[in-house]
């Protein structure tokens, strides 16, 4: 917080943060703790569905210093799995409406979209559909008998040809 935001506040004020989200969140700090234990054991991850997988090499001393990598890759990579089924349904029914919009730049889990000033309402309706309702994640959601809402950013980059 200090460097992306300037923000700087005793470690006691981020230890209540962390204790309240524990609290509120139990489930999935079991899950992540588990999670992490197993894939420092193991030096991989494979993540469910898919398997997608990552290696995390060298021992207990090499796991525990890529804990934040290792926590981050199942959200992360879950979350970027979920945009590109999301998004290429969001492409096709961008042609199927024949528009000229196109999603020009994927990074994780955002994509940028690039269209027409007079197509911008019906790409954000094809968008705020297909990017919150995404096959992936229901099946995801089904796997794991838990269930878990997506909330979208839409930014539009307008063109005038």
């Amino acid at each position: 917080a200090c460097r992306d935001l300037g923000v700087l506040l005793p470690i006691e004020v981020w230890q209540r943060i962390i204790a309240a989200f524990d609290a509120r969140h139990p489930t999935f700090r079991a899950w992540q703790a588990e999670w992490l234990n197993r894939t420092i054991r193991q030096g991989y991850a494979i993540l469910p569905l898919i398997g997608q997988s990552r290696l995390f090499a060298g021992g207990r001393s090499a796991g525990e210093t890529a804990m934040n990598e290792i926590a981050n890759f199942p959200i992360q990579t879950q979350a970027a799995n979920t945009l590109i089924d999301g998004a290429w349904n969001a492409r096709l029914d961008f042609q199927r409406a024949g528009l000229k919009a196109d999603i020009g730049l994927y990074i994780y889990d955002a994509c940028y979209v690039e269209c027409l000033a007079e197509e911008e309402e019906t790409v954000r309706a094809i968008l705020n559909h297909r990017l919150v309702d995404v096959d992936y994640w229901h099946r995801l959601e089904a796997l794991t008998g838990n269930t878990c809402p997506i909330e979208i950013e839409i930014k539009t980059i307008r063109r005038t040809t």
